[in-house]
Order: structure tokens, then sequence, then C-alpha cells
């Protein structure tokens, strides 16, 4: 493998703020997941990003070389805190050595405007940079941010324009993301659809033998386009045909999207039955989700959930909005409902609520279709695309 004869930088600008425990980014489990496999081919790796965002591979017990692009602590608002990053990253970028790999996990700027400096500097380096969701362009969503999230679909654009000139390799998580990133201008030999893995020993490692106390599990970012409002009316729903029906809810959000849901569950009166658990991680996260009997996700937009991988995983069946990329991978193992269609949503809760058999029925056949994509597996494959464009 000549990747082994190269340096691996890991760009996580975005990273402006430390860990608390309760706030993983998605797509930092995919970075924790690369420097384990990078460890084990004693592959020298470096982590570009603040000071703080160290602290995020301190949780995971990982180490990496640190180069710092900012001692930024605070950040007042999202924006500031990256542009002051991408600023200081320009001024200043880390010296990158020959015979090196520059690794974005996301395309936002911060990961991607300081990549033209680094790259006219030294034009012997690869870089490769990963997309894994859309900007949302749903307009119809009741609490859509049109500003934020206009500014995400320009940053969206702006950086496939540099892919364009600088990427060596872009990496996407489905054929929808790719037909946009060709719709950029992308080329298409630059793109290479990309795979979410699981830890399989670890959920094995917990026992399946537990009591359900859950009758379903939300796992996801608290965010306007989760569709977790739309839960709320669709677990009213169940509550009339199932009374004690609780539903366990995974995941952080911020503060004001938080009062929203808090507000909403109080109009509703569903205090009681909608547990707002917060991030739980690791071991903790797959006993509860083994203890629920299903995965809701209502989700209006998604990349290639990690949520889904954990349920099955956990030999749990899942009911999901209806996306039309998601068959590309999940083929006929999600129970789909319309988009936004909350009343036959709660009647497919209810449906499997009431069958045991059926969920279980599901639940084996998730787990034998997804148990193929350990994360050595997925790395794995991911390092070989890396490799063909060395």
């Amino acid at each position: 493998m000549k990747l082994k004869n190269y340096k691996f930088y890991i760009v996580a600008n975005t990273l402006v703020w430390p860990y608390k425990g309760n706030n993983m980014a998605g797509s930092m489990k995919n970075i924790f997941e690369l420097i384990k496999v990078l460890d084990g081919y004693n592959i020298e790796h470096y982590f570009i990003g603040p000071q703080i965002a160290y602290s995020w591979l301190n949780y995971e017990g990982l180490r990496s070389n640190h180069l710092i692009t900012s001692r930024i602590k605070n950040r007042p608002t999202f924006l500031f805190s990256w542009i002051w990053v991408t600023l200081m990253t320009l001024i200043n970028p880390p010296k990158i050595k020959n015979n090196s790999i520059l690794y974005s996990e996301s395309e936002f700027l911060p990961n991607t405007i300081p990549i033209i400096r680094m790259k006219r500097k030294n034009k012997n380096i690869k870089w490769i940079c990963c997309v894994r969701s859309l900007a949302p362009r749903q307009f119809y969503l009741k609490d859509f941010r049109f500003i934020k999230d206009c500014l995400y679909i320009f940053s969206q654009w702006l950086s496939a324009k540099i892919f364009i000139k600088y990427a060596d390799l872009v990496f996407v998580v489905n054929s929808k993301i790719k037909n946009q990133m060709l719709s950029y201008g992308v080329p298409e030999n630059k793109i290479s659809i990309i795979d979410n893995g699981i830890n399989i020993n670890l959920v094995n490692s917990i026992s399946n033998n537990t009591e359900k106390m859950y009758d379903a599990v939300f796992i996801g970012r608290i965010m306007h386009h989760k569709g977790i409002l739309d839960l709320i009316e669709i677990w009213s729903d169940v509550i009339k045909k199932i009374p004690q029906a609780k539903i366990a809810i995974l995941g952080n959000g911020e503060d004001y999207y938080l009062d929203q849901i808090k507000s909403k569950i109080s109009k509703y009166k569903l205090e009681n039955h909608f547990l707002l658990l917060g991030f739980i991680g690791g071991k903790e996260k797959y006993k509860i989700i083994k203890k629920s009997k299903m995965l809701v996700l209502p989700s209006y937009l998604e990349g290639k959930p990690n949520a889904f991988n954990d349920a099955m995983s956990c030999r749990i069946p899942i009911i999901t909005y209806q996306l039309d990329y998601y068959k590309e991978f999940y083929q006929e193992l999600l129970n789909n409902v319309k988009v936004g269609d909350k009343e036959k949503f709660s009647k497919k809760i209810i449906e499997l609520l009431s069958n045991n058999k059926e969920r279980k029925k599901q639940g084996e056949q998730n787990y034998n279709f997804i148990k193929k994509y350990d994360w050595q597996v997925v790395i794995n494959t991911n390092l070989n695309y890396i490799n063909n464009i060395l």
C-alpha cells in the first residue's frame, strides 16, 4: 500500500468548541475510527485545528500530532469563530511535508478555503474532502432559518468550486450528493461514494436479552430538518392507541430549538411519554437502543444516518420518512412513510408495536445486513480509494 509512505493530515478547523461530554458531532466518529486504523498501519498522522478541538481526541483516548490553527477559546457565534479560524489558518498555515495527504472530514469553508494556500505552497500533497449531507433546500419547513441556510447553500457551492481545481478526491455518502456535486462542476472521476460503519464488536458485547423499556428511540442531533417536531404530533396519536407508550430521545441541539420542542411536548401533554435524554455515546447508547423496540427518524433531509447503523446493529426495525436515496443502500429494509405523512407514520408505529414477531424478524434482517459494515472494513475501503490516486 503506497499510502504507508505518506503523512496523513486530518483537517478539523470547524471544531471551535471543546468536547463537553454531551455534544458529539457525527463526523467526529469517522475521524476517531480513521485514526485508529492509521495507528494500526503505523501511518504518521497530524490533527489540524483550533487548540480546543483536541479535547475531542482526548475524549476517545486518542493521540495525534496537533498542528494548532487558532487559540480561540470562546465562540460568540459559529460565523465569527469560523471566520476567525479560517483567517488565522490562511495567515499562518501549518507546514505540510512532502508526500502528504490532507483529509477534510467536512466541506465547510474553514476546512476548504485554507487548503487553497496549502496546495499552492506544496503541489506534492493530495487533498481528500468528505461531503456527508446537502445544505437544506426545504423552504416549506415551518422553522426554516432562511438566512443561515442560504449561507450554507452558498458555502457548499463555493467549496464545490474549490474542489474542481484543488481536490484530488471527494467522498460523498449517496448519489443525491454526488449529483449535486456534478451539477456544480466537480468531475465525476473525482467523486467516490462511501459508507458509514459500525463497531460491531462493541455492540455485540452488550446483551440482547434486555427488557424493553422504550417503545421507540430517536437518535440524532436535534435540528430543524430532523423532523422531531413532527414526531411530537406523531407520538400524540400513538398514545391514543397505546396510552403508556414512551420514546427516548438521544441527542442535543441548540437551546432555542430545544425550547421549541419542550414547549410543544407540554402543549400535547407528553411530558411522561417523551424522554429527552440528551447526548449519550459508547456502550450506554447501545444499551438504550437495545432496550427500545424500534428506531423512528422522520427526517426531511439526511446523508447516510449513523442512527440507522446503530439501530440495525442492535436488531431493531426502523420507521422513517421515505427519502429517495435511502433505497440505494438500505434496499427494502426500512419502513418508509411519505415525507410529512404524520398520520401514516403513527399508524406504522402502532402496527409494529402490536406485532412482536414482525419486529424481531425485521431486527434480524437489519443485523444480518449491517454486520458487514464494521468500521475496520469501511475505513480500509476508503483508504483503498485514496491509495488509488497516489
